[in-house]
């Protein structure tokens, strides 16, 4: 749990630090990046991990047989993966409408959405990041697994 939180906060501290480069420079490109295509970024890093998993527990449960192994917690972490990303979806779907709305926002809530905006992004791509590790540490598995024979 201790991690989980670090992670949010680095994901949080990255994003405020981003944003405030971008005020600086008087740059609206990280913004109008999000608007234009956060749901469609978060929608494809949702079906390429949906689809990875699928490949990952495909071999982890070949491997549970095999070698009498139990995957449980990895599992989970594919489940909590799944449950992570439908809520950044629905967290920047709900962010991006209270951006578009037309009432506006004072200056310190939009610098929240926006810093909430950019870290559902980071955390999304560190989420596929950890897929892509999954999938490393698995073939590693196999490759030691096949030398040891």
């Amino acid at each position: 749990m201790m991690n989980y939180i670090k992670n949010i906060s680095l994901f949080v501290v990255a994003s405020i630090l981003l944003m405030i480069l971008s005020n600086c420079l008087q740059s609206d490109y990280v913004i109008r990046f999000l608007e234009d295509d956060l749901i469609t970024i978060l929608i494809t890093v949702f079906a390429i991990n949906t689809a990875t998993h699928s490949l990952l527990i495909t071999d982890l449960a070949n491997l549970a047989k095999s070698k009498e192994l139990k995957f449980r917690n990895s599992f989970s972490q594919i489940k909590l993966s799944i449950m992570e990303q439908l809520v950044l979806i629905g967290l920047a779907f709900v962010l991006l409408m209270i951006r578009a709305s037309k009432i506006e926002p004072s200056t310190e809530l939009l610098f929240a959405l926006d810093t909430l905006l950019v870290t559902t992004f980071i955390y999304s791509i560190d989420i596929l990041r950890d897929t892509a590790v999954a999938v490393f540490q698995l073939i590693e598995f196999r490759n030691r697994d096949e030398a040891s024979k």
